[in-house]
Parts: C-alpha cells; sequence; structure tokens
C-alpha cells in the first residue's frame, strides 16, 4: 500500500522579509554606541579602540544578542563609560520611536507575544490597560499562575468565607496562612485576586 504524500501548501507572500525597510534610531542615551531598529533590534556602532601594544584598532558594527532574562522579555547589555546597564528591548524602541515614557505608564505588547519588539506590536499605556490587554489575549498569569502568589484559589475563598462570618480577624488570618495581614487585608477587600 503506498502512504499518502504530504503535499506543502504555498502561500504566496506579498513581501518577503528581505523587502522590509528597518529604520534605526539612536537608543536615547547611547547616542554614537548603539541604534535600535523599529523591527526590535539592537546594534553596536563600529569604533577605534587602544589596543594594549598602543595601536589602535576599529571594531565593526554588529547586531546585539538579546536574552531572556527569565521572564521571557528580551533583554541586551549595554555598556558606557565602563558601566553596563541590563535593558529591555520593548524599552528601547518605544523610547527611540514614540518618545520618553509617559508618568504612569508602562510598555505593552499589543499581541502578547514578549519576544515580538517589532514598533507596530508595542505601545505606552497604563497599568490598568495594560493589565486588561494581558487578561484579554491570557497573558496576565493571575492568582495561581503567577509566580510569586503564596496562596491557592482553595485558601483565598477559604480567607473570605472565615472573614466574612467573622470567626478570625485578619491577624490572626495572616498567622494561620503564613502571610502578612496586609495581605489578608487585600484578599478580603479584593485588591488581589479579584478575579475570583
Amino acid at each position: 500500500m503506498r502512504s499518502a504524500k504530504k503535499k506543502s501548501l504555498k502561500i504566496p507572500s506579498l513581501f518577503k522579509m528581505s523587502d522590509v525597510i528597518e529604520n534605526w534610531l539612536p537608543v536615547v542615551g547611547y547616542e554614537g554606541l548603539y541604534s535600535v531598529s523599529d523591527q526590535g533590534r539592537v546594534k553596536s556602532h563600529s569604533k577605534l579602540l587602544n589596543s594594549n601594544n598602543g595601536l589602535k584598532r576599529r571594531t565593526k558594527e554588529r547586531i546585539l544578542k538579546a536574552q531572556d532574562k527569565g521572564r521571557g522579555y528580551r533583554h541586551v547589555l549595554l555598556y558606557k563609560n565602563k558601566k553596563v546597564k541590563n535593558s529591555s528591548l520593548h524599552s528601547l524602541v518605544l523610547c527611540a520611536f514614540n518618545g520618553s515614557k509617559p508618568d504612569g505608564c508602562e510598555a505593552s505588547h499589543i499581541n502578547g507575544d514578549k519576544t515580538n519588539n517589532n514598533i507596530l506590536n508595542l505601545c505606552w499605556e497604563n497599568h490598568s490597560d495594560n493589565m486588561k490587554r494581558k487578561v484579554g489575549h491570557g497573558t496576565n498569569n493571575a492568582g495561581e499562575d503567577n509566580v510569586t502568589s503564596k496562596l491557592t484559589e482553595k485558601e483565598v475563598l477559604q480567607i473570605r468565607h472565615i472573614y466574612s462570618w467573622g470567626v478570625k480577624t485578619q491577624s490572626e488570618l495572616a498567622k494561620r496562612f503564613k502571610i502578612s495581614q496586609s495581605n489578608i487585608s487585600d484578599v478580603v477587600t479584593r485588591k488581589i485576586w479579584s478575579h475570583i
């Protein structure tokens, strides 16, 4: 019996990635040293360095390798005056192409993909709107999905139930569940765990 051969479906593209024009602007605070592109890449500029033997040598311009520091966001290391700074790509792109961060705002990935640092996928927005966006695309990590969570949903419901009946004080609940009294207060007033 002959096995069915899978045919790959070729979808014609309107343009090739090589056709996309990548725009570069100086990295804010690192002008003359680094540039950032609207596609979310950072490059170091060519520079003249003194070598150990007293001769000067020119370094080549190069694209920096972005790294994930554990939360999915891409970072690069920038050097200036013998100091190093770990900088998030999304912030570098937004600052260069949309201006400095407005007060009360944070960087937001419109489609929820933390690795997509294209300017078309980034915007400045306030924390509340950013959290709503994260809920919309399922990347909010609320409740037990949050790595810093000290409680389970079951425990949150127990705390609220016990407190609503007046059986225990917030301090007593804090000791029982091994968290601070202020966390208990936030749970019962729904400042945290508001989704349940």
